[in-house]
């Protein structure tokens, strides 16, 4: 048996056992294969319906599939944003609900941003909010859009979210990254320690929470979120910035 230009005869163990890896490797790589792309299916479907189930779409069942469609699009490893906007756009002027045209009109702002056409971004975004002014979806939307350009509607934006829904921590979290991107700190830890009370769950205000404490000098509160970050998850604790360490050094 001759594998990768050497001869085997199998007459010694060491032989007999490389022939059997080669041959199983032959078998179970393609398996793997499979397998590993089932597994990214299933989180790209996964993401979609987490995506679909956020938005609270309620068109008809032929639109529901058009939406699900360019969900995918924009999930999928190559995003095609611009097809998928031009579906968003079609069901947005087709659907009568406001709900669902606010929902079409935020996704359709959303892959226009991320095509750099920060001028129809921002118009749909509008849109969105002028059609469903209640919806805290669209309001959060808007307001992460001017987080960096605009400090003053962000933070409109970020309250009257909270108006209609004081549970989305989400809003507390972007407050406390708008407050902490004004030189704010103490603003700031107080939306990342509302969001943490809100959803003890959510790792990414137990970082900010300790970035801010690190800056500040406070080691107690810095370790406590550190810590706390760690616990919920190990990915986000790799993440946290130099400061923290710093900080736990000293």
């Amino acid at each position: 048996m001759r594998i990768f230009g050497v001869e085997f005869d199998g007459n010694t163990f060491t032989e007999l056992f490389f022939i059997w890896w080669f041959c199983s490797f032959l078998v179970l790589f393609p398996v793997l294969l499979v397998m590993a792309r089932a597994a990214k299916q299933r989180e790209r479907r996964n993401r979609i319906e987490r995506l679909f189930d956020e938005t609270r779409f309620g068109a008809d069942a032929k639109a529901k599939k058009r939406f699900r469609k360019a969900l995918g699009l924009i999930v999928s490893d190559d995003v095609k944003f611009g097809k998928a906007s031009r579906i968003f756009k079609r069901i947005m002027n087709k659907t009568a609900d406001p709900l669902d045209r606010a929902y079409c009109a935020q996704w359709y702002g959303k892959c226009r941003e991320a095509g750099g056409d920060e001028f129809y971004a921002a118009t749909f975004y509008t849109e969105a909010v002028r059609i469903a002014p209640s919806d805290v979806f669209a309001l959060n939307r808007l307001a992460n859009y001017y987080h960096d350009k605009d400090y003053e509607k962000s933070e409109r934006y970020y309250r009257q979210s909270l108006e209609y829904d004081p549970t989305e921590t989400r809003v507390y979290f972007g407050l406390g990254k708008l407050y902490s991107r004004n030189g704010e700190p103490e603003k700031a830890i107080k939306q990342y320690e509302t969001a943490i009370a809100v959803n003890n769950g959510y790792v990414a205000p137990m970082a900010e929470a300790a970035i801010e404490y690190a800056k500040k000098g406070d080691k107690e509160n810095c370790l406590k979120y550190y810590l706390l970050a760690m616990a919920n998850d190990l990915y986000e604790f790799d993440k946290l910035e130099e400061e923290i360490k710093l900080c736990l050094s000293d």
